[in-house]
């Protein structure tokens, strides 16, 4: 029994210095090996940090509204209105209608107000904090431009400056802002900012709105007042047209006071005008209807 005992606790001594014996020919093997990890060390730390510079900026900020398709209740005057002159709106030539809203809100103008206002209530523009969070003036260090400060008069500016804004507009709509209507059959569109910076992505996307609201407003106000310049023209007319007319019907009935029934040929000018009048008269009342 003594003998096995013994045999036990040599074997299990045997096993823990092969053991040691083992872990240091593997330590002694990873340290010859230490350039070889060390490459593979710094190829993945090279890659992370490229990864994290490429990937950093997945801010999105979105948007979404419906585009009406203008069948509202004053369609069915809206053939009136046109032969008259007047926009009430709703027509396929609009600029916002879905045809044309998502050229607009990528257009040059509408995305010059944007880079040229405010940023979040501060003295500086939205452009200089693009140019900032993109690290885009370190670029120009080069073409001798990092200098150029941005007018918010437009009157102010300069042609380099317009030139460094339109290649600014041009990575904007080619990377960061984005405008469609995934859905054909649906009226909804969505507008898209994306960047490195979840602040800005935000500001940018809310003051795009913001200008294509005032600008709609800006718009439609013009509209509706030389809408209200032409009705206002178009019943001036008709009423002056209206009152010659029931004139006309007393004159053609004063010149034939005792007109012989049987002689249906001397009513005939009366008549006449008693028609002109009552088409007047519903003239004026379908233009009023217009704008009620």
């Amino acid at each position: 029994m003594s003998e096995n005992l013994q045999n036990i606790k040599a074997n299990k001594t045997i096993g823990t210095n092969e053991l040691i014996i083992n872990i240091i020919h593997w330590i002694r093997y990873i340290l010859s090996k230490w350039k070889v990890l060390a490459l593979f060390a710094i190829i993945g730390l090279t890659g992370g940090v490229y990864y994290y510079n490429t990937h950093k900026g997945n801010y999105t900020a979105e948007y979404s509204f419906i585009v009406s398709g203008g069948n509202g209740p004053s369609g069915g005057y809206s053939g009136i209105a046109s032969q008259l002159g007047l926009d009430v709106g709703g027509t396929s030539g609009s600029l916002f209608d879905e045809n044309n809203i998502i050229t607009f809100f990528r257009s040059r103008s509408i995305l010059d107000k944007v880079l040229y206002s405010k940023y979040k209530n501060s003295d500086k523009l939205i452009i200089d904090r693009y140019i900032e969070i993109n690290g885009i003036k370190d670029k120009w260090s080069k073409n001798n431009i990092s200098a150029i400060k941005f007018n918010a008069e437009e009157s102010k500016r300069t042609i380099q400056e317009d030139s460094v804004i339109n290649g600014i507009y041009k990575i904007i709509v080619k990377s960061n802002l984005f405008v469609d209507k995934p859905d054909r059959k649906s009226d909804i569109i969505y507008a898209r900012f994306i960047g490195n910076d979840q602040v800005f992505c935000k500001t940018f996307i809310d003051e795009l709105m913001n200008q294509v609201s005032l600008f709609y407003k800006e718009t439609k106000s013009n509209n509706d007042l030389r809408n209200v310049e032409i009705l206002q023209r178009q019943v001036d007319s008709v009423k002056n047209t209206l009152n010659a007319s029931i004139r006309g019907v007393a004159v053609a009935i004063d010149n034939t006071p005792n007109a012989n029934p049987s002689q249906q040929v001397v009513r005939v000018e009366s008549q006449r005008r008693v028609v002109d009048a009552e088409t007047n008269k519903a003239l004026l009342a379908e233009l009023t209807k217009i704008y009620r």
